[in-house]
């Protein structure tokens, strides 16, 4: 599953490169929990449903803003690595609460490689 791991985090990387703009103040996390078919991950204005087995990568957007902001959520294939979806959001999944043991940095932006 490493290889997998390592996959995700290579081109989630190299999407948000392509796609962010300007001062990049984003964190990026990786759940390394695998989501099964039909679980729910439950945020503060949305639900995600996963269709197969996935792994979660939150992107926090503008890191250090508190409350609602941008940011973004991937679900990959826990099998091959593949994205099966990009979805957009406005809160971490951890909103009022600890962050998972299970969720790792694996990427800061410029902004924020001091500050973690």
């Amino acid at each position: 599953m490493g290889d997998v791991k390592n996959t995700i985090k290579k081109n989630v990387a190299k999407i948000y490169a392509e796609e962010c703009s300007g001062e990049d103040s984003s964190v990026m996390y990786l759940d390394e929990k695998i989501y099964h078919k039909e679980e729910i991950l439950d945020i503060v204005d949305q639900e995600i449903k996963f269709e197969k087995p996935s792994y979660f990568v939150f992107i926090d957007e503008q890191s250090g803003y508190n409350w609602g902001h941008r940011c973004r959520y991937y679900l990959f294939d826990a099998s091959n690595g593949k994205l099966l979806k990009e979805i957009h959001g406005s809160f971490p999944p951890f909103f009022n609460k600890k962050t998972p043991e299970t969720f790792k940095v694996f990427k800061t932006g410029l902004k924020n490689q001091k500050k973690i």
